[in-house]
């Protein structure tokens, strides 16, 4: 996914990446394919910080972040509708949050009931993961924060 974010945005990074995240092997590939690419010469200058989007009932990746730690522990009673990223405890997990620290992203929870908004989903789908990072995104927007941290 990495190199088709780069070649996407003509090798020209976006400045953040909001993924939605269960057992984090997106961030993980994500990171490792920018580093590589950056390796080779193909682009330059700072990693976009990655953020990874979990939902409120099973987000042991954002409360290991919120703590400033290197892995999670098992997020107990795991409950969410957005059942791709319902992960209580990620293999590797360390290699997420080593991956959003280095890149000085962050990682958020949002609730079911705005993953469910019907302008979140696109296309529509009936229980989506993917619509926790654009929730997160416009409820941002709608506050006026926009930072990540």
């Amino acid at each position: 996914m990495g190199l088709e974010i780069a070649e996407q945005f003509g090798w020209k990074l976006p400045d953040v990446i909001l993924y939605p995240t269960g057992g984090g092997v997106g961030i993980i590939g994500i990171y490792k394919a920018l580093l590589e690419l950056k390796e080779m010469g193909w682009i330059e200058g700072r990693l976009p910080r990655l953020v990874a989007v979990q939902s409120t009932g099973c987000a042991p990746i954002v409360k290991a972040w919120q703590e400033k730690k290197t892995e999670s522990v098992f997020w107990e009673h795991a409950r969410t509708l957005a059942f791709g990223i319902t992960v209580p405890k990620a293999i590797g997990d360390f290699l997420v949050l080593d991956a959003v620290y280095k890149t000085g992203g962050c990682a958020v929870a949002v609730d079911d009931g705005e993953i469910l908004k019907p302008e979140n989903c696109w296309p529509p789908v009936r229980v989506p993961s993917s619509a926790g990072r654009r929730g997160d995104a416009q409820r941002r927007h709608a506050s006026g924060t926009r930072r990540l941290d």
